[in-house]
């Protein structure tokens, strides 16, 4: 797979070919255009030559990159690829779904249609189909185009809120061919999808509903508090042996472990623990990214509980001094 990067920058692979550094005629050996948040003054061009190719029929499509050089001082992940994968998520599962235009790039807002993108639509001749898309923004939405292969006037329809219904947009029936989302939120932030290819004799109407604000703020409340719930359950477990470290000596104690022996015991135990952390920190950082945070969130808080119970009832373990230790 071939991705042509910020391709309208001064060296980009478009810019080049325009004035003639590159081989006059394009090389149709690509398969992706990259939507490149260093150079948002370029995204206009990116989708004009993208719709230009939709326009012959050559499927070409979108992909977004950040061109973060230096992770440390600048920012990552300002626009990124949503793509949509069937089964296995896999590097080779997302490559051919990114390659097939499952997938459309966003800056914020989110975008859920009923027919995937980069799919054909196989209907009848003059046979009407509907495409139905579900929008959603943090920030609240606020307009949504449609873009297609034929327009009466050469510039894309803007489709509005209703007044009946803000979170209802208006459908349109649209010519056939291609179809293809811009949705911007209200900070101004869009998201730019692969189209839906549809039969040439077929008239689509499109239909695209916005999620309701506050469900969406809801959403955020609700990912916090159990992020901020989870996370204090698991310090919980881990300090709460240090707050019953004192009953533990004397509990102890009373079972024939000298005081020193005990606290030896116990910062052994201590020590462990915090080299099992810090080897956790080295070999397992990895299946964050293979498991997904949500699973290993969900892991690390279970286990954490669960060691805690059974350490609390490890009372019942026979406790022996060691030789020539100090009694309580």
């Amino acid at each position: 797979m071939v991705q042509v990067n910020h391709p309208f920058n001064p060296y980009g692979y478009f810019a080049s070919l325009k004035a003639a550094v590159a081989t006059r005629r394009l090389h149709p050996g690509f398969d992706l255009m990259e939507i490149n948040s260093s150079v948002p003054n370029d995204d206009r061009k990116v989708l004009a030559k993208l719709w230009e190719f939709w326009n012959a029929g050559r499927r070409y499509y979108i992909a977004a990159g950040s061109d973060t050089h230096d992770v440390w001082n600048d920012q990552s992940g300002r626009v990124r690829t949503f793509v949509h994968l069937d089964g296995q998520v896999t590097p080779q599962a997302f490559a051919q779904a990114l390659k097939a235009g499952h997938a459309y790039v966003s800056y914020g807002p989110l975008i859920f249609p009923s027919v995937m993108f980069g799919t054909e639509m196989q209907v009848g001749s003059g046979e009407p189909f509907t495409l139905a898309f579900d929008l959603a923004s943090v920030a609240g939405l606020g307009k949504a185009r449609t873009h297609q292969r034929r327009q009466p006037r050469g510039q894309p329809r803007i489709c509005r809120r209703t007044t009946a219904d803000p979170r209802r947009l208006h459908p349109q029936h649209q010519p056939p061919g291609w179809y293809a989302l811009e949705v911007e939120d209200q900070r101004g932030r869009k998201a730019y999808t692969d189209p839906v290819w549809g039969n040439d004799r077929a008239a689509a109407a499109v239909v695209m509903r916005g999620a309701p604000e506050r469900s969406l703020r809801y959403g955020q409340l609700r990912t916090i508090l159990l992020l901020f719930g989870g996370y204090a359950a698991c310090y919980y477990c881990r300090a709460d042996l240090s707050v019953a470290t004192p009953l533990l000596v004397e509990e102890l104690g009373k079972r024939g472990v000298g005081h020193g022996e005990a606290i030896v015991r116990i910062g052994s135990i201590s020590s462990l623990g915090v080299l099992a952390y810090a080897l956790g920190k080295l070999f397992l950082t990895g299946l964050g990214d293979y498991w997904g945070g949500r699973r290993n969130f969900l892991i690390g808080v279970g286990g954490a509980a669960v060691f805690t119970l059974l350490f609390a009832a490890g009372g019942t373990i026979r406790c022996s001094p060691s030789p020539g230790s100090e009694t309580a």
